[in-house]
């Protein structure tokens, strides 16, 4: 059975995120997970704001499957990240940040 540690999440340009739907459950099932989650997010977006500009992955969920994006983080809202491109994901969706 395979489960989300071994999915290969598959790579998207930022400007197709557009094209997904997303689930209205958080992936990520134990409060522990969550606030690890939002303490990567915060640095995703330190990095992102700082003058070098720094690209991370974001691997989340979508209704069409199991994704990563490479791209900057400008914003982390109460339920949304913004990306260099004016795209937003949902948090709720997000499994990790790779650095």
């Amino acid at each position: 059975m395979e489960t989300i540690e071994t999915i290969k999440p598959l790579l998207l340009q930022k400007e197709q995120i557009e094209e997904l739907s997303f689930g209205s459950n958080d992936v990520l099932t134990t409060p522990e997970a969550r606030h690890e989650r939002a303490n990567q997010l915060i640095k995703a977006m330190t990095l992102g704001n700082s003058r070098e500009h720094v690209k991370v992955t974001l691997v989340f969920s979508a209704k069409q499957g199991y994704f990563r994006v490479e791209t900057t983080v400008w914003a982390v809202g109460d339920t949304t990240v913004q990306l260099k491109s004016g795209m937003f994901i949902p948090i709720r969706a997000i499994h990790y940040v790779i650095f």
